[in-house]
């Protein structure tokens, strides 16, 4: 895995001359799908690839041309508090996905669910790093019924509910 990544990275940002590559995320929502050898979810197989790509970048000379992105959570907070404890040395951007809020938190409330949730992750980074949300959705703006994360995509109402995320959170 680090042997690719490393290689990946240095033949875009060195050989093809890419200015845009600045930050990297290894694995897209771990706390659901990354699995060790076995196929099981585990933290500290995620822990040691990211250990293990960061050294294997710095030996190839790219580690101080890319910032390493994690843990990328999907609203896991306790995945997020152990990448905190165990991988602040490594990860140079912390950041977590959130697409649980939906029609039932549209109120007056909701910026303070936003809030609260943004809050409960800034506050115990301690390393003063930045924070970012990299995936913000919904469940549902529509009382239908069942409706998977993201079915009323593309409707008015959920760019009303996303612009009071970013206008007021």
């Amino acid at each position: 895995w680090a042997e690719s990544v490393s290689v990946l990275l240095k033949y875009l940002i060195e050989r093809r001359g890419y200015t845009v590559i600045k930050h990297v995320t290894l694995v897209n929502e771990p706390n659901g799908s990354f699995g060790n050898g076995n196929n099981v979810i585990d933290f500290s197989y995620y822990s040691d690839m990211y250990r293990v790509t960061s050294r294997k970048l710095e030996k190839d000379g790219i580690r101080n041309k890319v910032q390493l992105v994690g843990p990328d959570d999907s609203d896991d907070y306790s995945w997020f508090q152990n990448s905190l404890q165990s991988l602040d040395d490594v990860i140079d951007i912390y950041d977590s996905h959130n697409g649980r809020f939906g029609i039932d938190d549209v109120s007056p409330s909701y910026v303070e669910l936003i809030r609260n949730w943004v809050l409960a992750r800034t506050s115990v980074i301690r390393s003063k790093k930045k924070f970012l949300i990299n995936e913000f959705g919904t469940n549902q703006i529509f009382n239908w019924g069942y409706c998977p994360p993201g079915c009323d995509v593309d409707t008015f109402d959920r760019g009303l509910f996303l612009a009071a995320f970013a206008t007021e959170a």
